[in-house]
């Protein structure tokens, strides 16, 4: 065969590759979250805790949830007309986390509302830097969107999606954004009403809140007042 005969094989060979891998799946760890403790009881009120985390506000739903661990498993819906979906803080005072992903089905636009979107915040975020999942849509560039999420044989997966959001349709998305890493709060939302279900949410990094280098000056203050009157007394 001919050297391009040669160069013409490998070029190939390599989209073939490639193509092979953007089809694999991805296999995920269990999530953190998964609200296989809600009910209809919390619908607004009380607050969900589970796994050392709370939930407020929460809206049960028992239909258009991920298929982890069970197909019959409820998720959070988006409560009572407000837009709010729910807020997510550690149950550990001071402690921040970071969220590495989450299930997301965007069902409708709640009849009059002219746009059809999740809205993503933190502490950290601002209304400019808010990621927004919006149907019709590519994902936000610090997110990736998996689609044919499924659970089966224990194993959790998903193909890697990169077309624009639809209406009715679950995606995982896996996020790298620093924005929403070592944060004290996520909050979930939608523009004013809308359809929305958030399941299996897994988060990592559990750290307490840092003391300001002001807090540290105070801390150095303190001990040395203390150290001089020890010094006086003897």
């Amino acid at each position: 065969m001919s050297r391009q005969g040669f160069l013409k094989l490998g070029v190939a060979g390599l989209f073939a590759a490639w193509g092979i891998g953007a089809q694999a799946s991805t296999v995920f760890s269990a999530p953190t979250i998964s609200f296989t403790d809600l009910d209809s009881s919390f619908n607004g009120a009380p607050v969900y805790e589970e796994n050392g985390f709370a939930f407020d506000p929460t809206s049960f739903q028992a239909g258009n949830c991920s298929p982890y661990a069970t197909s019959n498993d409820p998720c959070i819906k988006e409560v009572q007309q407000t837009g709010t979906v729910t807020t997510m803080t550690s149950l550990n005072p001071g402690e921040l986390f970071t969220l590495t992903s989450f299930y997301f089905d965007l069902q409708g636009t709640g009849g009059q509302n002219p746009i059809n979107q999740l809205i993503l915040s933190s502490d950290k975020t601002t209304a400019a830097t808010q990621l927004v999942f919006q149907v019709g849509q590519l994902a936000p560039s610090d997110a990736q969107l998996y689609d044919n999420y499924s659970y089966s044989g224990g194993v959790l997966s998903g193909d890697a999606y990169n077309g624009t959001i639809g209406n009715n349709d679950s995606y995982f998305a896996v996020l790298s954004s620093p924005l929403f890493q070592d944060v004290e709060y996520v909050t979930w939302s939608t523009y004013q009403a809308q359809n929305l279900r958030i399941d299996d949410i897994s988060v990592a990094g559990l750290a307490p809140v840092p003391v300001p280098a002001a807090g540290w000056l105070l801390v150095s203050a303190l001990g040395g007042i203390g150290l001089m009157r020890r010094r006086r007394k003897s």
